[in-house]
């Protein structure tokens, strides 16, 4: 009994593994738009992907990370419990980039309407496009740096970076971002000021400031300096 048990577990770590590294495995219907697939478990039309697909591309070919050639693989889980199946021990609310395949995951896509939203039937959702270009930018971020230092390093950079590129600006004011915690929309602006701070103080790019070991306490005394009165 024990020794089927053991086996039993085995076999559904092995299973669970394959699927994190594979994803279309399960997700094995796909349909294909310029630097994009989008792959899902119900068929769909270049028709039906491809106005959101090309508002996210017209971002997303603007930043210094982009490079001819480059494609993104896009997933669709139909539950929130299929979103974090696939995404286990990440952050993000409407989308998460694998860390073992580049995979960018939606967590609740609906691209008739091109809104996304956190779980399917939400009433609060955003731009599908923007969320698309969020995801990747963080995927681009992942191809420039090392693996560990992907995995170890603080969002504050790479969120920053994708609400630039997905012009996330909400309805907030500078003297929002003052504020250290709020609602991920907050944070979202909040990131995105204190890297345009930086990278202007600096005079460098977001790809220079990668190679670099900018501190987070270092970008959040800048932002609240210029910002905040301190």
């Amino acid at each position: 009994m024990k020794n089927t048990i053991i086996f039993l577990l085995v076999m559904s770590a092995s299973i669970y593994a394959t699927l994190l590294a594979k994803p279309d495995l399960y997700f094995n219907k796909r349909v294909d738009y310029r630097e994009f697939t989008v792959r899902t478990r119900v068929p769909m039309t270049p028709s039906e992907v491809e106005g959101t697909l090309e508002s996210a591309r017209e971002r997303i070919v603007t930043s210094e990370l982009f490079k001819e050639g480059m494609k993104f693989d896009i997933y669709l889980p139909a539950s929130r419990g299929q979103f974090t199946f696939f995404t286990p021990l990440q952050n993000g609310d409407y989308v998460r980039v694998s860390t073992l395949n580049g995979g960018i995951f939606l967590a609740a896509a609906d691209f008739k309407a091109g809104e996304a939203r956190k779980v399917p039937g939400d009433a609060k959702y955003r731009s599908l496009s923007s969320v698309i270009t969020v995801g990747a930018a963080w995927d681009m971020t992942k191809r420039k740096l090392r693996p560990l230092t992907y995995m170890f390093m603080h969002e504050w950079k790479v969120r920053g970076y994708a609400a630039i590129l997905a012009g996330l600006n909400g309805d907030f004011s500078p003297s929002d971002a003052c504020a250290a915690t709020g609602t991920p929309e907050q944070q979202d602006y909040r990131y995105r000021l204190m890297l345009e701070t930086v990278l202007k103080e600096e005079q460098v790019f977001y790809n220079d400031l990668l190679d670099s070991n900018f501190s987070y306490a270092n970008a959040e005394m800048r932002l609240k300096k210029a910002y905040c009165g301190n």
